[in-house]
């Protein structure tokens, strides 16, 4: 459920355009959890509402190091 809202707060802090680049869009039409889609993806990119996409669009919350990114809001 966290998901929408961790893109949220990205797009907000790097810019949409930005997150869009980095993390992709578009639909793997493979179940949430499928690390083939990753694999398969263009340059590893994925939909930032399928788990794989959701840690790398976690680890584009602004901070320093984990701490940071944890208390991190706009």
């Amino acid at each position: 459920m966290s998901k929408p809202f961790v893109v949220a707060l990205v797009c907000q802090a790097i810019g949409s355009g930005t997150a869009r680049e980095r993390l992709g869009v578009n639909s793997t039409g493979m179940p949430f959890d499928s690390v083939l889609a990753v694999e398969l993806g263009v340059d590893g990119r994925t939909n930032p509402l399928v788990n794989a996409g959701a840690l790398a669009t976690t680890s584009l919350v602004p901070g320093a190091d984990p701490a940071e990114q944890w208390a991190f809001h706009p």
